[in-house]
């Protein structure tokens, strides 16, 4: 026979022959009557369940806490980028040829490049005498890995064709807002604003000043370094008087 048990919890379990027992004589119905899960006429959906916790927000520390990253599996990638949209959609009469929108996409071939760099030589005798010795110079490597790949990064947007410049106007603030329009027009949702340290503290001190009066108006959370809404994140990798404002 079966056994119950009564944890500490005031929970009683079944286990072995008595569980199996219970179990067929509710399906069966045999005398024992049970609660249904859902009322009668009731949908009974799969519930998901995600096992990652759900965190709380991080006021980002750089541009790569920002840029999504899509992992591939070679070296060598390829995609299609729209290249030409011209909307010709106008009233057409009946039996007239309808117009013709173009709307062209061009296959552009692209391939990773590996970043990558060494320690010196630290004797083996080090690393066993001292525990905390590996993980410092884990960090170190890392820290050295984020700051050329953060670098790159901006090489490479500064150099891609078709991006989009506002000029300075007024204050680093108004610049900035100029360039969200920018983006709005084009159609981009923005998604980041990245300026260097000293550029962001002339944007602290700018609104903390007492002839601050042109900048009232423009929304600003220092706390969560947001401007206009969007999300500010300070780089070394920037040139002092330039920024990005980038999209989704």
């Amino acid at each position: 026979m079966g056994k119950s048990i009564v944890d500490d919890g005031q929970r009683m379990s079944l286990s072995g022959k008595m569980a199996r027992h219970v179990s067929t004589q509710m399906m069966a119905g045999n005398g024992i009557v049970g609660k249904a899960l859902a009322p009668s006429g009731a949908t009974v959906v799969e519930q998901d369940f995600v096992p990652d916790p759900v965190a709380l927000g991080r006021v980002p520390f750089s541009s790569l806490d920002v840029i999504p990253v899509r992992p591939h599996g070679t070296a060598e990638y390829a995609f299609l980028r729209q290249s030409t949209r011209t909307n010709n959609t106008a009233v057409t009469a009946d039996n007239a040829v309808k117009p013709t929108s173009v709307y062209s996409v061009t296959r552009v071939e692209q391939s990773l490049q590996v970043i990558a760099h060494l320690s010196e030589p630290v004797p083996r005798y080090w690393l066993l005498d001292n525990d905390q010795l590996s993980g410092f110079v884990m960090n170190e490597l890392n820290y050295g890995l984020r700051l050329a790949i953060e670098s790159k990064l901006v090489a490479d947007i500064n150099s891609t064709s078709g991006i989009q410049t506002q000029a300075y106007g007024i204050s680093i603030p108004v610049s900035i807002r100029k360039a969200l329009t920018k983006l709005e027009a084009a159609g981009y949702r923005a998604a980041s604003i990245v300026l260097t340290p000293a550029d962001f503290e002339t944007v602290e001190l700018a609104l903390s000043t007492t002839n601050a009066v042109e900048h009232m108006g423009l929304p600003f959370d220092p706390a969560q370094r947001r401007s206009c809404w969007v999300q500010v994140v300070v780089s070394s990798s920037e040139t002092t008087g330039f920024g990005h404002v980038a999209g989704t």
